[in-house]
């Protein structure tokens, strides 16, 4: 049986060399009681909650993502570089 928890993830991405931002959204409510309750528990193993809200930039033209992770009760945001894109 499904909850009334719903969680709410966007991952956007920017920069490279084209500079093409994308942005990619997944939204719990449409997702079956198994898959919920693995995104529930993948987002606990990695303990999203308490990462730090930025990564350093490693290097030029790196893409930018900013994974956002709006649940109940609460919501963070993780921006970090990734070079190879």
């Amino acid at each position: 049986m499904k909850t009334n928890d719903t969680i709410q993830i966007e991952l956007k991405r920017s920069g490279g060399q084209l500079g093409v931002p994308r942005l990619f959204k997944i939204d719990s409510s449409r997702l079956s009681i198994k898959d919920f309750s693995v995104l529930e528990q993948l987002i606990a193993d990695t303990d999203f909650f308490n990462l730090p809200n930025h990564y350093p930039q490693m290097g030029n033209d790196t893409f930018e993502y900013q994974l956002t992770i709006k649940g109940t009760p609460r919501s963070h945001t993780v921006t970090f570089h990734d070079q190879d894109g």
